[in-house]
């Protein structure tokens, strides 16, 4: 058993389940403001201070044996156990999310490279080992995984909904566009900004890292042509460029 404690910004609008009558729709909608207060809420056990509280409204959930609770990103938390627990957690990354990813990876990379540089290792191989050891990914796992996943869409896209580009740009601009489809649109869209920006951050130097990753210069010069082909891509096509 668990004692969740979600920190919500004053006035923003937070999903709370409950089983009143239908347990098959547990979901309803309320809103917290600035003169809200939450009587039945017991933090003694949270160590916070008054200036969380004063800023922010607090929700408590009790997680029980079998839930599952989904955290927004970037939502502050704290997380009490109430008995010894054992629990399974993921971290998940969205197209929504990539520039705060990216911005995470770029200031522990600032740092893994003063740390090394201060013992004269200049080693790409090196730096970015270090990252993916700090933070669970380097620059290179960063532009692969992103170059990845919109290629995914890509394909599935184009496989779903049309028979050539052609036929794909004109379903692009249909109003008739399915939600699920325009999400993906969308989430291509995200991924080609993000390839954009990590390969114009000059402070990353994608190209080194990359031949020290892969081993090969060729294979690091197609890898960024591959990019290069994606985002001219999703420019032409959906954003019609």
């Amino acid at each position: 058993c668990k004692i969740w404690t979600f920190y919500f910004p004053k006035s923003t609008t937070v999903t709370k389940s409950h089983d009143d009558h239908n347990t098959n729709d547990t979901t309803s909608q309320f809103t917290t403001t600035s003169d809200k207060t939450y009587t039945n809420i017991d933090i003694n056990h949270i160590q916070t201070n008054n200036d969380q509280v004063d800023h922010y409204d607090i929700v408590q959930v009790q997680q029980n044996t079998g839930d599952i609770i989904i955290v927004p990103s970037g939502l502050q938390h704290s997380v009490y156990n109430v008995v010894e627990t054992l629990s399974i957690n993921h971290n998940w990354i969205t197209a929504d999310i990539l520039q705060d990813v990216y911005h995470c990876i770029v200031q522990e990379l600032y740092r893994v490279d003063d740390e090394l540089l201060a013992f004269a290792i200049s080693s790409y191989e090196a730096r970015e080992t270090m990252l993916r050891g700090c933070v669970g990914l380097n620059i290179s796992l960063y532009f692969f995984m992103i170059l990845t996943r919109g290629l995914d869409i890509m394909q599935s896209i184009i496989d779903d909904a049309c028979q050539d580009v052609s036929s794909k740009k004109q379903f692009a601009s249909s109003s008739s566009l399915s939600d699920s489809i325009e999400t993906s649109i969308n989430d291509m869209i995200q991924i080609k900004e993000a390839i954009r920006k990590v390969m114009n951050d000059s402070a990353v130097e994608l190209h080194e890292r990359l031949y020290a990753t892969l081993e090969n210069v060729d294979a690091a010069k197609h890898s960024i042509q591959i990019a290069l082909d994606y985002i001219q891509f999703v420019e032409r096509i959906f954003l019609q460029q």
